[in-house]
């Protein structure tokens, strides 16, 4: 598998300037959370995910799960942290600073955190496996004789890094459920059931008395489309559980108003929010 020294794209610029660190794979070992400075979930890196099939009933029911189109004009699922970049996952305890959900629906890519594992599929199946190392988001990587060795002596993935932050049975199970995904997707397409909508996620003060939605623009299944879907086409849905699917996902779109109640508390707070690349309904 290939090692990629991965990070958000909206992020590059800011590390342009720095001097590129060199890893010894043989070196490298995840040493633990005890000085992590939470940047995988106080929203100064990430504010969404991808989503497979087989994980969206879990994830819906704690954060909005919407369609999105990503640079090759595919359409995938993503679930939102947050509205914007700075503001922290809802479930990131401010006192505690440890996760309310973390036995209870945490997404498999915070479980999977600082690593990350994926099948990309343009041409041929081509497994990568990628890290945010320490001079990039995650300080629990670095090179050390202590910790868990990322790297066999194969060069392979440590067994024990796929059991702990990704488990056996997803690893096996990753390419079935991308596939699975997928085919959800195209019959979301075929039917044409996405639209772009605005959804309301809560209400600000007007100046002279009174309140103004405040909006948010998602690409979301329409109800009315699927409402008007002939007898066979609601039926192939209902037969292959996307039904089930497109009613969790549906239902994940009220989590938008405990991402802006969490919007709103950060703002009042004074603290500095990243708006590059966001936009924000009126």
């Amino acid at each position: 598998m290939d090692i990629l020294a991965s990070q958000d794209k909206q992020n590059r610029s800011q590390f342009k300037a720095s001097t590129p660190m060199m890893y010894r794979k043989n070196k490298l070992a995840f040493v633990g959370c005890s000085n992590c400075p939470k940047l995988c979930c106080n929203g100064t890196q990430f504010n969404s995910a991808r989503v497979l099939l087989d994980e969206l009933q879990d994830v819906a029911r704690f954060f909005p799960v919407v369609f999105q189109t990503d640079y090759d004009k595919k359409t995938g699922m993503g679930l939102l942290f947050s509205l914007k970049k700075g503001v922290p996952c809802p479930y990131l305890d401010s006192e505690s600073e440890k996760c309310a959900i973390w036995d209870k629906g945490r997404p498999p890519v915070c479980r999977s955190y600082p690593f990350m594992f994926n099948f990309k599929t343009a041409e041929g199946l081509q497994k990568q496996f990628g890290i945010y190392l320490e001079n990039k988001f995650c300080p629990g990587i670095k090179e050390s004789s202590e910790g868990i060795r990322i790297f066999a002596d194969t060069g392979e993935i440590s067994v024990e890094i796929l059991d702990k932050f990704f488990g056996r049975e997803v690893l096996i199970n990753y390419e079935k459920n991308l596939g699975a995904t997928n085919e959800f997707l195209s019959l979301v397409a075929e039917f044409g059931l996405l639209v772009n909508a605005e959804i309301v996620v809560g209400k600000r003060p007007l100046p002279a008395g009174g309140f103004k939605d405040v909006t948010f623009p998602i690409f979301m299944i329409s109800r009315q489309k699927l409402a008007a879907l002939d007898t066979d086409s609601e039926m192939l849905l209902q037969s292959k559980g996307y039904i089930n699917a497109i009613n969790a996902h549906l239902n994940s779109l009220s989590n938008f108003r405990r991402l802006y109640e969490v919007l709103t508390a950060f703002e009042k707070s004074n603290l500095s929010v990243n708006m590059r690349n966001y936009t924000f309904g009126s």
